[in-house]
């Protein structure tokens, strides 16, 4: 397992949709006026609980950019990603309920969106869908889906249930989680990671917050099939121009990666395969040219 250290909090721990309220507050190139319009709608339903620090508010504004400029790179990349045959056109999100990135960025066409929230959040949910109807670019299919965050092990199945296809590349955003009070403990978030690279075709991209410090996270991430690179967030926010105000004490990164591994859809076709090769005549294999 994974040696991690204690639960991280930056401040007051916000409530239950204090990342919709973050990202509705701020300002400038990195406003989400999609957030802005939810909570006008839905109002004083949303501010129970602890107000956020400023620390907490300015990691939800990085990290949501980081994950929307990473989902972004790979899905609009013409060729696909590096070494694939076609365009990237499965997206997982992972995220809170009243997440507006399934609307928010201008997807390419004809792309599978699959969005998954916490089922506490239904109300967000359909707020959220009456506000952005229209907003989603044509011909994307948007999946909504609920998840009991800590019943992780769920989601492979739902998600083939829903049309996902995991012989195909795909990108994972988990962004948000670990901040909802139904989301994910880290071993929680690990489970979701796991499950991730069981349904993720080999070469796909996962995007990620991650509730580990900068030293554990590229480690960690490999330990379950994902080799890439771990951003501090003061590094973000040097390059979005928006600066970290949670301090110096770097409990949680950012990460961007690609699945090394074959999805469990994969290996089970390679081994169709070889059943079915096992089952002809040898001399065909010897006589082949």
């Amino acid at each position: 397992g994974h040696t991690l250290g204690a639960r991280h909090t930056l401040g007051a721990r916000p409530g239950v949709h204090g990342g919709l309220l973050a990202r509705a507050r701020e300002q400038g190139p990195l406003a989400d006026p999609l957030a802005a319009a939810l909570v006008e709608d839905v109002g004083e339903a949303l501010r129970g609980g602890s107000a956020a620090s400023p620390g907490w508010e300015s990691q939800e504004i990085l990290a949501a950019q980081f994950a929307d400029e990473g989902a972004l790179a790979v899905m609009t990349a013409p060729d696909g990603i590096e070494g694939a045959d076609r365009p990237v056109r499965q997206a997982v999100l992972l995220g809170p309920g009243g997440c507006s990135r399934s609307h928010r960025l201008p997807w390419p066409p004809f792309s599978s969106i699959f969005r998954i929230g916490c089922a506490e959040q239904q109300m967000l949910d359909a707020a959220g869908s009456r506000l952005w109807q229209g907003s989603r670019p044509r011909g994307c299919v948007l999946v909504p889906m609920n998840l009991d965050f800590s019943q992780a092990q769920d989601l492979g199945g739902l998600l083939l249930e829903k049309g996902y296809r995991s012989d195909r590349q795909s990108v994972w955003v988990l962004q948000g989680l670990q901040w909802s009070n139904s989301g994910p403990e880290r071993k929680d978030f690990l489970e979701l990671v796991h499950v991730a690279s069981s349904c993720a075709a080999l070469g796909s991209v996962l995007v990620a917050e991650v509730p580990f410090d900068l030293e554990d996270t590229e480690a960690a991430m490999a330990t379950l099939g994902f080799l890439g690179r771990a951003v501090s967030l003061a590094d973000a926010g040097l390059k979005y121009d928006r600066a970290y105000e949670g301090g110096g004490d770097g409990c949680f990164s950012l990460f961007v990666g690609r699945q090394t591994n074959r999805s469990v859809g994969e290996r089970d076709t390679y081994q169709a395969h070889l059943r079915a090769a096992e089952e002809t005549d040898e001399d065909f294999f010897d006589n082949f040219s």
